[in-house]
């Protein structure tokens, strides 16, 4: 399993943010997609939007990255899951702001796709 390099500080403890495949259905299920969820991120149209899509895009991603680090660390004190009216209450619209980087990018990691190719022995140019 992978574990995400991004995480967040909230009530004093570090959470891993993941996108993980929950992650993704739920995000589809509630905004339509990510690139919609951008666009409310993005657009300076409804504050009001603005806001509740990034409550709910940090909850979704601090409850799978909790999630997968108590899976991973059965032995370790567990994360508790952030559901958004949690997230909404405990931090202030500017610490919610300044997590929009992380929130990038734990999306950003969460896209890749580790390519592996096999050389099969076609198309290699030998030395004569």
């Amino acid at each position: 399993m992978n574990e995400t390099s991004t995480s967040v500080k909230i009530l004093d403890r570090d959470y891993p943010l993941k996108l993980s495949a929950n992650a993704m259905a739920k995000i589809k299920k509630q905004y339509g997609g990510l690139a919609r969820a951008g666009d409310a991120l993005a657009g300076n149209d409804d504050v009001g939007d603005k806001i509740e899509v990034s409550i709910g895009l940090l909850s979704i991603l601090a409850t799978e990255g909790a999630r997968a680090y108590n899976f991973a660390h059965p032995d370790e004190p567990k994360l508790p899951d952030l559901p958004p009216e949690v997230v909404g209450t405990v931090l202030t619209l500017a610490e919610i702001d300044e997590m929009a980087p992380q929130i990038a990018r734990a999306i950003n990691e969460g896209m890749k796709r580790n390519i592996i190719s096999e050389d099969d022995g076609k198309n290699i140019v030998g030395a004569e």
